[in-house]
This record gives structure tokens, C-alpha cells and sequence, in this order.
């Protein structure tokens, strides 16, 4: 079994930093095949569901990445300003483009209602992670949904409006924030995607700091592999961090170990 050194593994199975001196033993490892990365849930703008071979949709017609680029500029940049309306016409036209038989407008509406009200769970968790995070640095976060909302778009040409933004003495951005929250135990893996890149390179205090908040409706802290959990390119990048949605406090950070699945282990604050 592996051993690291400074974390203690408490009777219920929580991980804690101890003394660099203690070291701590991790109970054997579940069947390999939970170490494999859960596929990403299914694309419902689209109608259908992503893939290749035999699990890919008959229905669905593969855009060009010019096109896949086009259509996701137009839609951040609708949402950049607020025009949520626009937004929608823009993925139904994506949707008919991309799908042989598409949804009527009608029907594709209701599937994007459903979606929304998803959206909205998670707007009500963004905000608690925002609260979680200033309470735990005990600074102030803005909110970067109202008001003078901030967007950045990076080299990559990804425009990005991050949930939470914080500045320093001079009004630097010294803050980006963005908060992550899982519905099931199936889709609990954050990428180091183009929007969290775009979103540490807008920091304008290059000694600033880019941090995930994660929060889960089945969380799996002291899983092998945990779960929810960051990739170890994000995790390597960017601080991240657990906020627990029934206490509205953050409870963990995570802490790389890239020699065991999952690529690290949430220590408890």
C-alpha cells in the first residue's frame, strides 16, 4: 500500500494533514476499473449524445471545428452580454446544422427548459461557493453575474465570464473564481479546459490565483478514485477546493498525488 507522509486517515475514513513526521496508510484500492475517467455527460443541445463508433449518434452530423469555433463564440458572446434569448437561437440553429432529423423548435425547447432548470441548481450553488470562499480567505468576492459583469477573452479566443472575481489595492484582478457543482456520481471529473486557461490568464496580478470551488450531490471524498475531483493538469494549475452544499462551508482542499488513481486525495480543513 502506498504511504504519505503528513496526512492522518481518521476513523471515518477522512483524509487530514498531520505532522510531516506521521504517515498515514490508504485502505486498498477498489477494482481498476473506477480509476477510468467517467465520459462526459451527454450533449443536450444537441438532442443526442456524443461519441464515436458504435456508441456514437446515428443522428448527429459531425461540424467542422470552424464551425463547432463559430457557433461557440456566438453563443458566449450572447451570454457576455446578457442576451440569454439570443443564445438559445443560436444553439437551435447549431442543433439543426448538426443533427440529420432535428427537433422541432417546440420540443427542443422544452429539453432546453429542463437543462435550465439544471443551470439553475447550480446557480444557486455558485453562490454558496462564492459565500463559502470569502468566508474561508476572509475577503470579499464580486459577484460576476450582476452588475458590472467582467469577461476576458483569452488566446486561445475562448470568451469568459468567471463566476466570482477578486481585486487588490491597485484594482487589479488578483482573483478568478469559479465554482463547479456535480448533480450525480457519474459526472465528477473538472477538466483544465479552455474556459479554466482563459480564465487564469486573465488574472492581472500575475501573482494572483485561479480557484475552483466543487460541490457535489454525491460526493465521494474518501473514494478510490475520490469524487468529485479536478484533473491533475487543473489541480497543478489552480487551487481547488470542496464546499459542502448542506453547510454552505468549504470543507477540503485537494491535495496532487499523482501516484494514486484519481491523482490525489481532499484533505479536511
Amino acid at each position: 500500500m502506498p504511504i504519505f507522509k503528513g496526512v492522518e486517515i481518521l476513523p471515518d475514513g477522512s483524509v487530514v494533514r498531520s505532522g510531516t513526521n506521521y504517515s498515514g496508510k490508504f485502505q486498498e484500492a477498489h477494482d481498476a476499473s473506477k480509476a477510468s475517467i467517467q465520459s462526459r455527460i451527454s450533449n443536450l443541445e444537441s438532442g443526442g449524445v456524443k461519441g464515436t463508433g458504435s456508441n456514437a449518434n446515428p443522428n448527429k452530423i459531425k461540424l467542422t471545428p470552424e464551425r463547432e469555433k463559430y457557433y461557440r463564440i456566438k453563443i458566449d458572446e450572447a451570454k457576455a452580454r446578457g442576451d440569454y434569448k439570443e443564445a438559445d437561437n443560436i444553439r437551435y440553429n447549431r442543433h439543426c446544422e448538426e443533427t440529420k432529423e432535428p427537433l422541432e423548435r417546440k420540443e427542443w425547447d422544452v429539453k432546453r427548459e429542463n437543462l435550465k432548470k439544471s443551470q439553475e441548481r447550480g446557480r444557486e450553488e455558485e453562490i454558496k461557493g462564492r459565500k463559502a470562499l470569502g468566508e474561508h480567505l476572509n475577503r470579499t468576492l464580486e459577484d460576476n453575474n450582476s452588475g458590472k459583469v467582467v469577461t476576458y477573452t483569452s488566446s486561445e479566443g475562448h470568451l469568459t465570464r468567471p463566476d466570482s472575481i477578486g481585486r487588490n489595492a491597485k484594482d487589479e484582478i488578483d482573483l478568478v473564481h469559479d465554482h463547479k457543482h456535480k448533480i450525480s456520481d457519474k459526472e465528477h471529473f473538472i477538466h483544465n479546459d479552455s474556459q479554466m486557461r482563459a480564465e487564469r490568464e486573465m488574472l492581472e496580478d500575475k501573482n494572483g490565483s485561479h480557484i475552483v470551488t466543487i460541490s457535489s450531490d454525491k460526493p465521494d471524498l474518501n473514494g478510490i478514485p475520490p469524487h468529485p475531483r479536478p484533473s491533475g493538469p487543473l489541480a497543478k494549475e489552480s487551487d481547488i477546493f470542496y464546499t459542502d452544499p448542506n453547510s454552505g462551508k468549504v470543507t477540503h482542499k485537494w491535495e496532487a498525488h499523482l501516484d494514486i488513481p484519481g491523482g490525489g486525495i481532499w484533505i479536511k480543513i
